[in-house]
């Protein structure tokens, strides 16, 4: 990171404001507990945010791992026990796989008992191999990619440009002491935890209020066949109540399989927030660069992007993907719906989805206009036009790393999340509306 004057000095003020403190403590004992509970180290505020992620999946058994950090060199290592191992291969992950098969299979054997298909019905087959297949390549990428999901989090945790000096946190109100930590990416958190949680309740009431519909699509009422084929009044209670026991346990097993996709939200922030950085620190620092600093903080980005796209550039287009069909399929049904948890899942799942994209779409456009003013402001100038200069060198350097290898999600060959992806997904999605949304009933 660049380091002007003035952040030194107040780097260097605030290193001996926090040592200070620890002196203190280490002069007062009786307050070194208190003290010590009641601090928190901020480094850098997307590691958090991902380790919370990491954590929630590592407790639900969604993945045999959790990152584990190194507090001198910010180096991130994979670690769990055998014990959470044999848990996730074992148990999770085969109930996880099996909704997700079923579940497509479901679809299917429903629709071929209908005479006749509308395009809406095909759509909704599709959608569901879609998310099932996504759901699935998201586990094979975590069984067979460990090493890059940790070269990934290391790319995070050690970026300069998303370091913060430590500050100690001594706030008593527990949810500043959050905001802190978390900088405001809490509120982001607290905006995916509520949509995701509407999901519980969204369940619930389709168990409780719509009971007799919810064991008449069990799955195994549906591979069993026609309920009126079973006689005896014992006889289908007992399929009754081991369809819907079966049909509860694969609604909790793909909840949590829901919780996996979460990440996608939060993919956009680190990368964004660096260049974020890198672009404040060229455009609005008034004073002098130090331009191989900047070459290094570019690598820097460079490696979280590459190692980004690497593990979650394929997934992170099925995700899009997903999320728009489901949009699609759905909208005319959940705005129709009086039901406040169906609103609440519709406007804010899309709209965190939208934050995300354009989140990732701007990362694109702020490369750009680095480009640009690097281009105008200093190529042009005396400085950069003096050959033997070595800042004019590596201003040169580094607007050719700019042209040569640009940042972003989906930067592989396969897409690109720019805004003109954007404009595409979003005028596919507003058609496909129009033209397959029914018009209302006349009266």
């Amino acid at each position: 990171m660049i380091m002007t004057q003035e952040t030194t000095i107040s780097q260097e003020v605030l290193h001996r404001h926090v040592m200070e403190i620890e002196d203190e403590v280490e002069t007062n004992p009786k307050n070194h507990n208190n003290t010590k509970k009641q601090s928190i180290n901020i480094r850098n505020t997307s590691e958090n945010t991902l380790h919370i992620y990491f954590n929630c999946c590592y407790y639900m058994l969604l993945l045999p791992f959790r990152p584990e950090y190194d507090n001198s060199t910010q180096k991130c290592t994979l670690g769990g026990s055998r014990y959470q191992k044999n848990l996730c291969y074992y148990i999770m992950w085969p109930l996880l796989i099996t909704n997700d098969i079923t579940k497509s299979i479901r679809k299917f054997m429903l629709s071929s008992k209908r005479t006749t298909m509308s395009l809406n019905q095909y759509c909704q087959i599709f959608a569901s191999l879609l998310y099932s297949f996504k759901q699935l390549k998201f586990l094979w990428t975590a069984y067979k990619s460990k090493d890059d999901i940790q070269k990934y989090l290391n790319a995070v945790s050690t970026n300069s440009l998303l370091q913060k000096p430590k500050e100690s946190c001594e706030h008593p109100n527990y949810i500043k002491r959050l905001g802190k930590y978390f900088g405001w990416k809490l509120l982001v958190l607290l905006c995916i935890f509520a949509v995701y949680f509407c999901n519980y309740f969204q369940i619930a009431k389709v168990i409780f209020f719509d009971y007799s519909h919810f064991v008449s699509l069990s799955r195994l009422r549906i591979f069993l066949g026609n309920s009126g084929s079973i006689n005896g009044t014992e006889l289908k209670t007992a399929v009754n109540i081991l369809s819907s026991g079966v049909e509860v346990v694969f609604c909790l097993v793909a909840l949590f399989d829901h919780f996996l996709v979460t990440l996608f939200f939060l993919l956009p922030i680190p990368l964004w927030n660096s260049v974020r950085n890198l672009e404040r620190i060229l455009i609005h620092s008034k004073s002098e660069m130090n331009w191989s600093e900047v070459l290094k903080n570019y690598e820097e980005i460079k490696l979280l992007s590459r190692f980004g796209n690497e593990v979650w550039g394929t997934l992170t287009l099925l995700w899009i993907l997903d999320y728009s069909t489901h949009l699609i399929l759905n909208f005319d049904q959940m705005v129709r719906s009086r039901s406040l948890v169906d609103m609440v899942l519709l406007f804010g799942s899309q709209g965190i989805l939208i934050f995300a994209l354009i989140m990732g779409a701007e990362i694109t456009r702020m490369v750009e206009r680095l480009k640009e003013h690097l281009l105008v402001y200093y190529k042009d100038g005396s400085e950069a036009r003096d050959s033997k200069s070595n800042s004019g060198r590596l201003i040169n350097e580094l607007i050719d790393e700019l042209k040569t290898f640009p940042v972003g999600i989906g930067s592989t060959g396969v897409y690109k999340l720019d805004y003109g992806f954007l404009s595409q997904l979003l005028c596919s999605v507003i058609v496909t509306l129009f033209v397959g949304v029914p018009p209302p009933p006349q009266l």
